[in-house]
């Protein structure tokens, strides 16, 4: 069993495909230190699993150390009422798992309801800008990913890893 640190990435898969690769990319060779200490988690590398979705992506939530919640526009196919995204998210928050938050582009009012789909009676609307106890980065591009020696991803996974 590796000493590593998992980090599960989750996003709507089809929208930020290029960012999920480049956190893979990232956090296997291109940051020698994310390298050494940490091993990415995207469901769609997973092994095959008969579990059903949001039930095997829960499994691999529960199987890691650290949640990584990158958003843009779409909330995703739902599942039970909520997008597979949220319930990885609601999972992560019941494990009290840290939690990185990176939002692709700027901050603006009306993005909001983007991330606000009209939850059922007594559900918890998702709202990234409002997470408590996360570390949140705001990129114009995820794809920003940096270079070695200035790495906000690093900082981040260093900071989850030590809360």
């Amino acid at each position: 069993m590796s000493d590593k640190l998992r980090v599960f990435v989750s996003s709507v898969q089809r929208e930020l495909a290029n960012e999920r690769i480049a956190v893979l990319e990232l956090i296997t060779t291109i940051d020698p230190f994310l390298a050494a200490h940490c091993d990415p988690v995207l469901y769609e590398f997973e092994p095959a699993s008969p579990d059903k979705a949001p039930d095997g992506c829960l499994k691999s939530v529960a199987s890691c150390h650290i949640f990584m919640l990158l958003v843009w526009r779409a909330y995703g196919r739902k599942e039970r009422w909520l997008s597979i995204t949220h319930h990885e998210y609601r999972h992560a928050k019941q494990l009290d798992l840290p939690i990185l938050v990176y939002i692709k582009g700027p901050a603006a009012p009306e993005r909001v309801a983007l991330y606000s789909p009209q939850p059922r009676s007594g559900a918890q609307p998702f709202r990234p800008r409002c997470l408590s106890s996360c570390e949140v980065i705001r990129a114009q591009n995820l794809d920003i990913l940096p270079v070695p020696g200035d790495s906000p991803v690093r900082d981040s996974i260093t900071w989850a890893a030590h809360r």
